[in-house]
């Protein structure tokens, strides 16, 4: 995310410390419910309406104390999803992870990106201030090989 090195007083020192077992099992069912709504929104809208339903109304904001938890969220995601048998497409990930950030009005941009060189790929993200928030494969100040395609 940042090459700078996380300090006591910046807004990514909340990434250090450890969340407490009750608040990473909340975090997991959280996930999990916005899993099932995702996938349930997918199999009955286009994905512009189904980036609208999550966001609902919510204008949010792009405060740096509020991207390092969202970060955060999006390790979570990644974690949590990470393990079978749940869907590994970064598409679904972003579009919880998007769920997760409206319910607590920070700002997101989902992006999809293409890579045609050496071979074809896709990929999805979730950025809040220029500053992407989920993990991704081949991310580094803007999916380095991959051109964006769209954002939402």
């Amino acid at each position: 995310m940042t090459s700078r090195p996380i300090v006591i007083g910046s807004p990514y020192h909340e990434l250090t410390k450890p969340i407490p077992l009750c608040g990473r099992i909340g975090l997991v069912g959280e996930v999990l419910a916005d899993y099932c709504r995702v996938r349930w929104l997918l199999r009955r809208r286009d994905l512009r309406s189904v980036v609208a339903e999550l966001r609902g109304s919510a204008d949010g904001t792009t405060d740096p104390s509020l991207q390092a938890a969202g970060a955060r969220m999006g390790h979570a995601v990644a974690r949590t999803l990470g393990c079978p048998p749940f869907d590994s497409r970064w598409l679904v990930r972003s579009l919880v992870l998007t769920s997760m950030l409206s319910r607590r009005w920070i700002d997101s941009v989902l992006v999809i990106g293409v890579k045609v060189e050496p071979g074809f790929s896709a990929q999805a993200w979730v950025e809040s201030g220029g500053r992407p928030l989920l993990p991704a494969l081949d991310y580094s100040g803007g999916c380095a090989r991959s051109s964006r395609l769209v954002e939402l």
